[in-house]
């Protein structure tokens, strides 16, 4: 039956066919592909994105902890400078006040009097 049709079919329409049956084989070997491999490209594009992020994410972190590592040790410098002024003054008063002051000025914790 189809031997048929496609023998009563003239050369230019058997020419026409044989093109659409290639093309229509041609996108289903693309689709084919497509599926089979699809995802693997997906993936890759994926990860390689995820990675730099990694990356850039990694290096935010070493640099955070990089300078509250030097914040943390100006505050120490700071702290133990009070503390040598506070244990050099001359009374209690003088202690005091040299307290007080560095509270102020270290911490914002101020005498509102």
């Amino acid at each position: 039956m189809v031997w048929a049709f496609i023998s009563n079919l003239s050369i230019v329409q058997k020419a026409i066919a044989i093109a659409l049956a290639l093309a229509l084989i041609v996108s289903c070997a693309l689709w084919f592909k497509s599926w089979l491999f699809g995802d693997i490209e997906t993936q890759r594009d994926i990860a390689e994105g995820q990675s730099g992020a990694a990356i850039a994410s990694g290096t935010d972190a070493v640099n955070s902890v990089g300078k509250n590592e030097a914040d943390t040790d100006e505050r120490e410098r700071q702290i133990e400078d009070a503390q040598r002024d506070v244990n050099d003054a001359v009374d209690g008063n003088d202690a005091d006040g040299i307290g007080l002051d560095r509270l102020c000025t270290l911490f914002g914790v101020c005498d509102e009097s």
